[in-house]
């Protein structure tokens, strides 16, 4: 891995290029994605895709995350990184993920992250639900049931969670839900 990867967890490895490209590596196969991405409606979405592989198969591409891929990817800090002409030279200087640390716990890994910062206001700013977003996404990184997961860490009922990730959506924060699209529906980079 290099400086500028960020850890998938069970999914793989993401590492930001510049110029609107980011490289995915999976653990299946040697599967290897750059996935290109360019602002659609005010967020960075992946418009095209070069795959390699020792077979691409539809089977193969499911496990391209793609969904949370984009998440990561319109992070306010990542996304101008993503944009940016050049190669950065240490991601870790500019972007931090909240907090975690991995856990035995009744015989199962998990991952712990920190708890949010919920305001005590009525109504909550902005940048609570940008870090909504990153702890969703770590979660998501790391758990097919991140919301399950990030209300037992927080003492609130899932529906309050789903509340909050609704919001960051609504807020461009975060990729809509059930953005995982096949390569016949991304438009042609030429």
């Amino acid at each position: 891995m290099t400086d500028n990867t960020i850890d998938l967890g069970g999914d793989g490895h993401l590492e930001i290029l510049g110029s609107g490209r980011v490289r995915f590596r999976g653990h299946a196969d040697g599967l290897e994605v750059v996935l290109h991405l360019k602002d659609r409606g005010g967020r960075l979405r992946v418009t095209r895709i070069d795959v390699r592989a020792e077979v691409v198969t539809g089977q193969l591409l499911d496990q391209i995350p793609f969904a949370r891929i984009e998440t990561l990817a319109n992070q306010a800090t990542l996304a101008k990184l993503v944009v940016a002409p050049e190669k950065v030279a240490f991601l870790s200087d500019v972007y931090s993920p909240p907090s975690r640390k991995m856990v035995a716990r009744d015989g199962k890994i998990v991952v712990e992250v920190a708890p949010l910062n919920i305001p005590t206001t009525r109504d909550y700013p902005d940048r609570f639900f940008r870090e909504v977003a990153d702890t969703y996404a770590a979660y998501a990184a790391h758990s097919k049931r991140p919301a399950v997961e990030m209300a037992a860490a927080n003492g609130v009922a899932v529906t309050t969670v789903h509340r909050w990730v609704k919001e960051a959506r609504r807020r461009g924060l975060m990729a809509p839900s059930g953005t995982k699209r096949r390569s016949a529906d991304m438009e042609d980079d030429g």
